[in-house]
């Protein structure tokens, strides 16, 4: 990113002298001034070799959700009005797009944008933090989870961050409309082992169930009891819909009514629902899912199993929690075990009498030990929503800046911004201590795409656009002006 005695300004990221630096490592901000040291950082950026990650921190008070979509206007740097127009014109040069088209995706762009930076003469008055990863598709434990300590040790563990950005979510079409979609939350995750044990022997004299037999009643029962979808006006879903029925030019009039009476209406929330899940999709953001994705049992025709297992993958609700989804568990299977006189622990507590007479053994543990709680809702509204609104801001400034359209005209309202989640996990579980504010969002355009935006992901030839990937660097570059400048974050 940078070279040995580059001259840059007097800031953590950007110290008068660079120094080489080695992998992983991390600049401690410079002592500032009792304002900035409210919000003493703007952000941590997270870069995987796959793409952009950026973290976010823990909330733990009832976060404070939008009534209505509101939207906030475009923000464009003030103090750094001409450096900023600097950049808009460097962006759109012909050799600036032929060294951004020579470069990978992903992992240059924030490199880029500072690199851009620092060369327009930028000297930032708050700290930058930018955290490079390496492993998130299995979940981040060497890269993420120890960026995370060491950033504990040198800041501390009270949300020192003002806010974090991670890769995720983009803008797009839908309903007619344009909208930008940060990841403001994240699903629980847990793994459960159901297995089952029983005297084995031959098979020429088989018992009436096999623990194989007993094994697929306890799946059947799972797959015959999935977790009831539910719609709560306090989840980040809901409030995305809202998003879709005030903005969405087309978005369908019947729905739109109902979206709106479901405000205060129990009843028109319930028939809301009920339309809503009748897509996959969308049942699985709201809901508690289960997938039996791993079987085994069984080692030859002629011998009776002595043990049979299966694995069932559960993405929790934001509105569930871990404990809830064990309770559901073991009470779902408790009938069964009793039918076929199965001594019954679940999750280390015994559900059975130990010394009562048994056919076999049922047991339900975490299979990995690697559960993990639904993450903290980033604020939307009220007091703590600062940075929602920035980014927000920034959205709107760099959408119509990037297509020159106008923000006191057809920029105004080109493009909505809509709190947003997905059904996966990211690795920002390991930043939940850094910062309250949270976004999983990278401004990738993926207008008419049907893959994201990105040909071939995690796969050969894995392609962004050139027009796609030079407005990320003026996206990074607007927000990084704007944090600069903010006082309210």
């Amino acid at each position: 990113m940078s070279t040995a005695g580059e001259k840059r300004s007097n800031d953590g990221l950007l110290p008068s002298t660079v120094q080489p630096i080695a992998a992983g490592a991390l600049l401690a901000p410079r002592t500032v001034s009792r304002r900035t040291q409210v919000a003493l950082i703007f952000g941590v950026i997270l870069l995987s070799l796959l793409g952009l990650r950026v973290n976010f921190a823990p909330y733990v008070d009832v976060p404070q959700l939008a009534t209505g979509c509101p939207q906030v206007d475009a923000l464009v740097p003030q103090r750094g009005a001409e450096l900023y127009a600097n950049i808009s014109r460097l962006v759109a040069t012909p050799d600036f797009k032929t060294k951004a088209i020579n470069l990978p995706s992903g992992a240059v762009q924030v490199p880029a944008t500072i690199e851009t930076l620092i060369a327009q003469g930028f000297k930032p008055t708050r700290t930058v933090v930018i955290a490079f990863g390496f492993d998130e598709e299995v979940s981040g434990p060497q890269g993420a989870k120890q960026l995370s300590a060491a950033m504990c040790g040198i800041y501390g563990e009270n949300l020192p961050f003002a806010f974090i950005l991670d890769e995720c979510e983009g803008f797009g079409e839908a309903y007619g409309s344009i909208f930008a979609t940060p990841a403001v939350a994240e699903k629980g995750y847990l793994d459960v082992r159901v297995e089952v044990t029983s005297p084995g022997g031959h098979s020429s004299v088989p018992p009436p169930h096999t623990s194989i037999g007993i094994l697929a009643a306890l799946l059947v029962k799972y797959e015959d009891n999935p977790y009831k979808a539910e719609l709560s006006r306090s989840s980040v879903p809901y409030q995305l819909v809202q998003c879709h029925a005030t903005h969405g030019a087309q978005f369908p009039k019947k729905l739109r009514k109902l979206a709106r009476r479901s405000v205060n209406s129990d009843k028109a929330l319930s028939k809301l629902r009920d339309v809503l899940v009748e897509s996959r999709q969308f049942r699985s953001l709201i809901g508690t899912t289960q997938a039996i994705d791993i079987v085994q049992g069984g080692v030859k025709s002629n011998a009776l199993p002595e043990q049979a297992w299966a694995l069932v993958n559960h993405r929790l609700s934001t509105e569930s929690s871990v404990a809830e989804t064990k309770a559901h568990d073991t009470a779902l299977l408790a009938d069964l075990a009793a039918r076929f006189n199965l001594s019954y622990t679940a999750f280390g507590e015994a559900q059975t009498p130990a010394d009562a007479p048994a056919f076999g053994t049922l047991t339900l543990i975490d299979a990995y030990g690697r559960a993990l709680d639904p993450a903290p809702v980033t604020p939307l509204a009220g007091k703590g929503s600062e940075p929602y609104q920035l980014l927000s801001g920034t959205i709107k400034a760099t959408f119509a800046a990037h297509r020159g359209l106008d923000l006191a005209g057809a920029g105004k309202d080109a493009i909505a911004v809509a709190p947003s989640m997905s059904t996966g996990n990211t690795d920002t579980k390991y930043y939940w201590e850094l910062s309250r504010s949270i976004f999983r969002y990278n401004h990738r355009n993926i207008i008419g795409s049907k893959d994201g935006g990105m040909s071939g992901a995690h796969t050969v030839n894995e392609t962004l656009g050139a027009e796609a990937f030079l407005e990320i660097i003026r996206f990074f570059a607007t927000l990084i002006l704007n944090a600069d400048e903010s006082t309210a974050i």
